[in-house]
């Protein structure tokens, strides 16, 4: 999900170990920093974000979602 300069990216999903890295493609365009630890708000909104937004889909099911 991208929003303004961030970018989530969730990860390990079909694993059922879900992480969510955070990048600022204002600053790194290349996305080589996950910054979730330094912006625990912006990930947690993006979180939020992406659980109100997802439509399941019975042909590509995901346990963790």
């Amino acid at each position: 999900m991208i929003i303004d300069d961030w970018k989530a990216v969730r990860q390990r999903l079909a694993m059922g170990t879900v992480t969510t890295e955070l990048y600022n493609l204002g600053s790194d365009p290349n996305e080589a920093t996950n910054v979730a630890a330094a912006n625990p708000e912006v990930l947690a909104r993006l979180e939020r974000l992406m659980v109100e937004q997802h439509v399941r889909n019975p042909d590509f099911p995901l346990p963790t979602i």
